[in-house]
């Protein structure tokens, strides 16, 4: 409970995040939440993840949900705002990067142009910045998702040659 408080995910249901309330489908008849969680906690135990290592994948994951309900707006010329600083600071503090940098990034793209190395800047409207926080939720999930397989296979890889003989 201390953990999901510390991940602003203990007073909010599924339905609450963009990200899982799509399909309007929130309960598997043969699920229980609380059941899966104990196993996979048991799972990520017994392949010997440390405790940061699970510290830092409930916190990508919590980051993901919380980027998915980031809102914005025009700021009346060109670019955008965020609406809700709230959530965006969250995510800011789940990926412990500055609060600024995250949210610069969320309404503007930089990049590095010509054989001099121009730096330029573009501010995003509003569905522009909706797309790039989508587009950094999703990057964040695949490298978590690609970290934790790689992790996994090296877990169980065999430590010794093992031959067959008869």
């Amino acid at each position: 409970d201390d953990e999901l408080e510390v991940l602003d995910l203990k007073s909010m249901h599924m339905s609450q995040f963009h990200f899982m309330n799509q399909s309007g489908c929130y309960d598997l008849r043969a699920a229980d939440d609380a059941d899966e969680c104990r196993e996979m906690l048991n799972a990520v135990e017994m392949l010997s993840f440390t405790s940061e290592e699970r510290t830092w994948m409930f916190r990508i994951v919590a980051a993901v949900l919380h980027l998915g309900n980031i809102e914005f707006d025009s700021n009346g010329t060109e670019g955008s705002n965020i609406l809700n600083q709230d959530v965006s600071a969250k995510v800011a503090d789940l990926l412990q990067c500055p609060e600024t940098e995250l949210g610069d990034g969320l309404v503007k793209k930089t990049f590095t142009a010509g054989r001099r190395g121009s730096v330029n800047t573009v501010l995003l409207n509003p569905e522009q910045a909706k797309e790039g926080s989508g587009a950094l939720a999703k990057m964040l999930y695949s490298q978590l998702f690609n970290w934790l397989v790689a992790r996994v296979n090296t877990n169980l890889a065999p430590t010794e040659l093992v031959t067959n003989s008869v």
